[in-house]
């Protein structure tokens, strides 16, 4: 009998065809001293002694659904095996909470000593900033699990790689960015000065287009920077949310039956919802005096 294929994507099969690049090279060292492995997921624990302790669960879901389609981009930091087998989570919560979610099977984390707490990791990845030629987002990663997990300054990161803290900022805010944007970067297709325009745009959506038209028309850090402020200055219409807009179908529904049972009562009217409620209009006054009789209303006498 066929053996049943997963549910599920492993991190091998959720990376496939992303340029051959797992591990990364800001992890390659980690990758060949083995500390950088990739473990069964349940073998990973949450710190009982993390402080944190709620997480949106709208933003667990967009971060699960990232996992799925590109594997976890940071991996996160955790303790060589217990006597039970169990790696202890020194940070990294939210993305095993998404990984899980995600249905992965297989974790990819970055191994800590107890002794060391973390400091051999953080030289090993400063190292790796300064001397290599990484891509932005290589040094995004580098960068986001220095400050982010390792509690290292960006001060202290910036003078130990030789750049400035402004760098160090923006190079983990590239991280911000959706997840297209992100492989554009990685694979050279836009650079660092792209990914830093793009980052003017509040809007996801905007951001991908405008991306995707920089790689097609081959758009310089210039011509980019330009379609963005124009684009920002256009005025913002705010997006309705998912409820607001339910509650205008619902609302437009209502209108609609009362438009049909004012028909079949025999009075013509257009009903208008706004925001500030129900408008009804009649094509004249006579339309208007008889539906008011037929509500029971007393006319005055001409």
């Amino acid at each position: 009998m066929a053996s049943k294929k997963p549910a599920f994507p492993t991190i091998k099969q959720a990376r496939a065809g992303q340029e051959g690049r797992t591990p990364a090279k800001t992890f390659a060292a980690l990758s060949r001293s083995q500390r950088l492995q990739t473990v069964a997921i349940d073998k990973v624990a949450p710190n009982p002694r993390n402080p944190r302790t709620h997480f949106d669960p709208e933003k667990l879901q967009l971060l699960a659904e990232s996992i799925a389609a590109r594997g976890v981009l940071q991996p996160p930091v955790a303790r060589h095996a217990n006597a039970d087998g169990i790696h202890i989570l020194v940070a990294g919560e939210r993305r095993l909470r998404a990984a899980k979610l995600a249905g992965l099977t297989e974790l990819e984390i970055i191994l800590v000593d107890g002794a060391d707490d973390g400091a051999e990791l953080a030289d090993a990845l400063m190292e790796n900033v300064a001397r290599q030629d990484l891509s932005p987002i290589e040094e995004a990663r580098a960068y986001a699990t220095l400050v982010e997990d390792l509690d290292i300054t960006k001060d202290e990161a910036a003078r130990r790689t030789g750049v400035s803290r402004s760098t160090v900022s923006n190079r983990i805010r590239l991280l911000d960015l959706p997840d297209t944007v992100l492989e554009y970067l990685d694979d050279g297709r836009l650079d660092f000065a792209h990914g830093r325009a793009l980052l003017t745009i509040d809007d996801h959506d905007q951001r991908k287009r405008l991306a995707r038209q920089a790689v097609e028309l081959g758009w310089s850090k210039r011509t980019l920077e330009n379609a963005a402020n124009e684009l920002s200055a256009r005025p913002n219409r705010k997006r309705q949310t998912r409820k607001e807009r339910a509650d205008a179908a619902d609302s437009q529904a209502a209108a609609d039956t009362l438009v049909d049972a004012l028909a079949v009562a025999g009075h013509n009217v257009a009903v208008k919802v706004t925001k500030k409620g129900v408008t009804i209009t009649l094509p004249d006054l006579d339309a208007a005096h008889q539906l008011a009789t037929a509500a029971g209303a007393k006319l005055p006498a001409d």
